[in-house]
């Protein structure tokens, strides 16, 4: 996972020359997940939540970027990956809207690009063709934090 993460990017210094951290937070008990996955899309989906955070936080921030293993809900075992920052973050209201609209456009005046929604729609659109769930929500550093999960392969 932490290859795949890392890879997420073709240019590093693009990223960093835009006042951003990217932290991958990761653990010193390997655990191996088996997951069937298509790599690409699932890059694209780690993508594209990187390039949010980076997008609507123009003043700079911290990336962090966690991989765990956990049950979902019908306890079975899931690949977990959260992508959060400490930037500014979302309103209760924006962040239902995320988690319970089929899909998720922001228009406005003040939107210099009026596809806002479009990267976390594909996000969706990713996971949930690999059987997978995600959820939005306030970010523990302050900011904003998608968690999606992919369910592992049993041997």
């Amino acid at each position: 996972w932490i290859p795949l993460i890392r890879s997420f990017s073709g240019n590093m210094r693009a990223i960093l020359s835009l006042k951003v951290n990217m932290i991958i937070i990761k653990h010193t008990r390997q655990i191996l997940c088996n997951v069937n996955i298509d790599k690409e899309l699932v890059k694209r989906a780690i993508n594209n939540l990187i390039w949010n955070s980076i997008n609507h936080n123009e003043q700079g921030c911290k990336i962090f970027v966690k991989v765990a293993m956990a049950m979902n809900s019908e306890k079975q075992s899931c690949a977990i990956i959260e992508i959060a920052d400490d930037g500014i973050g979302a309103t209760d209201s924006q962040i239902d809207k995320i988690n319970n609209a089929p899909h998720y456009m922001f228009c406005d005046e003040s939107a210099t690009d009026q596809r806002h929604g479009l990267g976390l729609l594909i996000v969706k659109q990713i996971v949930s063709s690999h059987s997978g769930t995600v959820i939005a929500c306030h970010s523990p550093y302050g900011g904003f934090m998608v968690t999606f999960s992919l369910p592992l392969v049993v041997p």
